[in-house]
């Protein structure tokens, strides 16, 4: 009965499939409220402008981040603009002088304007990071060891 119970967990623990995954060197995006998106790869910090770089041998990716890089370009001129427009005004009145708020809100309607720009680019970004991660993933491997009966007889039996 030992014996059995004995042959049964060798069996058992022979006849397991094994899954190996290597590290990778996978990019991740962040989105900072002050310096817009950062990309962090293997401990180390890369701007919107750096990250083309890195991209350049996965076309896909790289035509991602390159919109990404012009949306955002875009979304940051209207952003200052209105913000000018909208401060402007604002600092007349805090002066105490007489502010003209047509200015303000053609200001508004600018960051109105940048911010669906600017959550395109983040989109882009974002597409672009995860197809230059599935480009550097490497293929994972199944390895299967099972012991029982092979056409020489009973054995140990590995696939890859």
């Amino acid at each position: 009965m030992k014996t059995k119970t004995i042959l049964c967990a060798i069996f058992l623990l022979l006849s397991t499939t094994v899954v190996a995954q290597t590290s990778t060197d996978t990019l991740i995006i962040r989105n900072n409220a002050w310096t817009g998106f950062t990309f962090e790869q293997n401990q180390r910090t890369y701007t919107l402008k750096e990250v083309p770089a890195l991209m350049q041998n996965n076309q896909q990716a790289y035509d991602f981040i390159q919109k990404a890089r012009t949306q955002n370009t875009v979304a940051n001129v209207f952003g200052f603009a209105g913000g000018l427009l909208v401060g402007f005004p604002l600092g007349v009145a805090i002066a105490g002088g007489d502010p003209n708020w047509a200015l303000a809100a053609a200001g508004a309607g600018l960051i109105v304007v940048a911010i669906p720009i600017f959550n395109s680019a983040k989109k882009n970004a974002t597409k672009a990071v995860q197809v230059y991660n599935e480009g550097i993933r490497p293929q994972q491997g199944n390895l299967s060891v099972n012991f029982g009966v092979t056409s020489q007889g009973v054995g140990l039996r590995i696939n890859f």
